[in-house]
């Protein structure tokens, strides 16, 4: 009898078992809680918290996108405003005007990117204008004022050309300079 017993506990336990093991949790006989749903759990709010990351990483672009529009914008009105301004016939409020439009174009600079396209035209209206501001000098005999703006007008011709090249100009040079130290390797 005992046998008997023994066995049909066995049995019973390995069919529970198999069960278990073939059906999951849910349909066990001393009824489970499944791990594998709080697994299931975990795997939701990690997706949730990447769906609102993502979320919050769209919101700042398009903020980023807005303040770059209302950027633009500026710097096209700007640019609008310095075209239409006149060049005085004073000398002395053509070297506030000159002072102004360096102040603005070393305030704005030139940038290598399509961000920097209205900036850039800003910048290059203002350089245009202090050209006419020198001609203007040449115009009233005011020499020293116009080699002074020559001088503004080469400086800033260079940083334009530095910051709206710069990066191209040293990935060449250094390139130029590993290809001569691999040449000082292979000779040695």
């Amino acid at each position: 009898m005992f046998k008997k017993s023994f066995l049909k506990e066995i049995g019973k336990n390995t069919g529970k078992w198999a069960s278990n093991k073939i059906f999951g949790d849910n349909w066990s006989t001393p009824y489970r809680f499944s791990n594998s749903n709080t697994n299931m759990a975990k795997e939701a709010l990690k997706i949730e918290k990447e769906i609102s990351e993502q979320n919050l990483s769209n919101e700042l672009e398009l903020l980023e996108m807005k303040n770059l529009i209302n950027q633009s914008k500026d710097y096209e009105k700007k640019k609008q405003e310095i075209i239409d301004m006149l060049i005085p016939n004073e000398k002395d409020t053509l070297f506030q005007f000159t002072n102004f439009l360096l102040s603005n174009i070393y305030g704005a600079g030139w940038g290598n990117d399509d961000d920097y396209k209205h900036l850039n035209s800003f910048s290059n209206a203002c350089l245009i204008k202090l050209k006419q501001c020198k001609m203007k000098f040449k115009m009233m005999n005011a020499t020293f004022h116009a080699q002074y703006v020559q001088k503004e007008i080469s400086t800033l011709k260079r940083k334009r050309f530095f910051e709206k090249h710069g990066n191209i100009l040293a990935l060449i040079i250094l390139m130029i300079i590993c290809a001569i130290g691999l040449q000082i390797t292979v000779t040695f």
